[in-house]
């Protein structure tokens, strides 16, 4: 498997960690394929929704509709993976029913809590095949939403981040998942010989 390095932009002590800081050099501004389709419920990113996709948001909600995302994955045959957490994941096991996996902090209650959310962001990121990210109002990821975006770009997989506003950096082109507005960032692919 390619090893992807994350090279987010300094900032400042103190400054909020925005979800455009984040973008990795895996987002290549010509990518080798992409989803084909401006306003997605078919083409090529079936295979993106029809995966396992790992959710990720804020602890106080989104401005943008999780629930359709998450039912455009599910018809498409793919499964959702989710943390335990209020707000953005609440809203998918909500939406997922049953159906979601849910990977619990609590897995990990011999750790401290702290390191304990850590370990199970990137469990629920490692274990899925692409990452949806649903930012609050503000647009200043959390450490656990922050986390989950850069485990994500270290390990190659396709990203995508609701919102009307295109993140920083090259690589991220726009495109609407279930008629929720967002940018996706496909990964450059490794040459394999």
């Amino acid at each position: 498997m390619a090893s992807y390095s994350l090279r987010a932009r300094p900032r400042p002590p103190g400054a909020p960690l925005r979800y455009a800081a984040l973008h990795s050099a895996a987002c290549a501004a010509e990518p080798k394929f992409a989803f084909g389709q401006k306003t997605v419920f078919g083409g090529l990113a079936m295979g993106f929704l029809s995966g396992s996709v790992a959710f990720a948001g804020s602890r106080y909600g989104s401005p943008w509709a999780v629930a359709p995302v998450v039912a455009a994955v599910l018809s498409a045959g793919g499964s959702v993976r989710v943390g335990c957490a209020r707000g953005v994941d609440l809203s998918v096991r909500v939406a997922a029913g049953a159906s979601a996996v849910v990977v619990a902090a609590s897995a990990w209650s011999y750790l401290p809590p702290r390191v304990a959310l850590s370990v199970r962001t990137r469990a629920v990121v490692s274990g899925a095949s692409a990452l949806v990210v649903f930012p609050p109002v503000s647009g200043v990821l959390g450490p656990g939403s922050a986390l989950a975006l850069s485990t994500a770009l270290e390990l190659g997989l396709p990203v995508w981040v609701a919102g009307s506003a295109r993140p920083a950096g090259s690589g991220w082109s726009p495109l609407a998942l279930a008629g929720v507005p967002g940018f996706e960032c496909v990964p450059a692919q490794p040459c394999l010989f």
